[in-house]
Order: C-alpha cells, then sequence, then structure tokens
C-alpha cells in the first residue's frame, strides 16, 4: 500500500474496489430513492384517476342540464311562435274590420257607401272626406 500512495490513480482505483468489496449503500440508497419516487407517482396516479372520474361526472352533468334548458327554451319558443301567430290573426282582423269601418258608418248614417280610396289602404266616406280633409271628387 505505500507504493499505491505515489501514484494517485491506483489509489482511487484501489478506493473504488474497496467500495465495490463493502457495499458504501449508494445503490440500496438509489434503489430506496427509487422506490419512493415511484410510491409518490403511483398515489399522483390514483388522484389524476379520481380527478378524471369526478371531471367525467361533472360533464355528464352538465350536458344533461343543458339538455334540460334546450327543451324548456324550446317550449317557449313554441308557446311565443303560438301566441305571435294568434295575435297576427287578430290584427289581420282588425285591419280587415278597420278597412270596412267607413263604409258600415256610412251605410248607417244614410250615406250609403261612397268613400275614397287612399294610398295605404284606408278608405273615407266621401262626406268625411270633404268635410275633414276638404276633398272634393
Amino acid at each position: 500500500m505505500a507504493d499505491l500512495l505515489f501514484f494517485p490513480d491506483a489509489l482511487r482505483d484501489y478506493d473504488m474496489a474497496i467500495a465495490r468489496e463493502t457495499g458504501n449503500g449508494r445503490f440500496e440508497r438509489a434503489i430506496a430513492n427509487m422506490e419512493q419516487l415511484q410510491a409518490g407517482l403511483q398515489q399522483t396516479l390514483v388522484a389524476l384517476q379520481q380527478n378524471l372520474a369526478t371531471s367525467t361526472q361533472t360533464q355528464a352533468m352538465f350536458v344533461a342540464q343543458m339538455s334540460e334548458m334546450k327543451a324548456e327554451s324550446d317550449r317557449r319558443f313554441a308557446r311565443i311562435e303560438a301566441i305571435l301567430l294568434d295575435h297576427t290573426h287578430i290584427l289581420q282582423e282588425h285591419s280587415r274590420i278597420l278597412q270596412a269601418l267607413p263604409d258600415a258608418v256610412c251605410e248607417k248614417i244614410g250615406l250609403g257607401t261612397r268613400a275614397i280610396d287612399l294610398s295605404d289602404g284606408w278608405r273615407i266616406p266621401f262626406l268625411a272626406a270633404q268635410t275633414v280633409c276638404g276633398i272634393r271628387k
């Protein structure tokens, strides 16, 4: 061993050989560290799977709520369209009544059905047109 003190490379090789023979524990520590990391990875994987299951359930509930909201919205729009269609029929009937009103008034008061047709579809009784509008025919 005295000869090895003068040769640093030989001393280093000698120390490595001793360490290999005695097992300085680095390999065992590395294995233990790897097992610990693997256990942590396994726990993380379990947590990820739980989070994924929760996310899937949340998504399913969201889709169900969206379906319910769409069905309710469709029912509401159908009711609104029915109401609008009914109002359209009522307005058409009122327009027909209002267009016939001047002639009906003229007949009721004995003036006949003479009336002046206006460009927007309205009719003014001839006498009323002379009196109110100053129109002469």
